[in-house]
């Protein structure tokens, strides 16, 4: 987790920070559930168990990283901070339910033709997919658009917002030099 945690800070800076703050949030909302199901039904977390929450990690971290190129993208475009976001939203969110159905869909063909923990693996796979999606349409979305809607944060270097340049690539500016020159 830490070296997820510090990969995210690296490439997205502040909004790696979110990305931390969403994969905590997926940690306690996971950690709640089994602990619930535990006390409920009688739930117990194998190895196998285990690795299928690691697993599901692995996917949280993807979600977050899907959405934040897909706001690249859209800056890249020449959208607002506002607009990037929210379009960046709606495009996101189809490739990660996208994702996310497809995982989910191999946890339940899993958890109905295997055994033993491997019921496990598949059973906490699913439930932790599940769980991302919901986290994803919910606060990933509504912490991200609260960033990109305080000008403060939005205009803070440090966050990472108006990272993504508009200006011409160097070989355009070059051509453009270049036609300058001729005249």
């Amino acid at each position: 987790l830490l070296l997820v945690a510090l990969y995210m800070i690296a490439l997205y800076r502040g909004l790696g920070v979110l990305a931390v703050l969403e994969l905590v949030m997926f940690g306690v909302v996971v950690y709640g559930l089994i602990v619930v199901m535990g006390n409920t039904v009688g739930f117990t977390l194998t190895l196998a168990g285990i690795a299928g929450i690691i697993v599901s990690i692995g996917i949280a971290a993807d979600s977050s990283i899907i959405y934040r190129e897909r706001y690249r993208d859209e800056r890249r475009a020449g959208r607002t901070v506002r607009s990037a976001a929210e379009h960046a939203f709606g495009k996101a969110f189809r490739t990660n339910l996208t994702g996310n159905t497809v995982s989910f869909l191999a946890a339940v063909v899993l958890y109905v033709l295997a055994v033993g923990p491997v019921r496990g693996f598949a059973f906490t796979l699913g439930l932790s997919t599940l769980i991302d999606t919901v986290l994803f349409a919910t606060f990933t979305r509504s912490t991200f658009s609260l960033v990109a809607r305080n000008p403060k944060l939005a205009n803070a270097s440090w966050v990472g917002l108006r990272t993504v340049s508009t200006e011409p690539t160097a070989p355009e500016s070059d051509r453009r030099r270049q036609k300058v020159k001729s005249r």
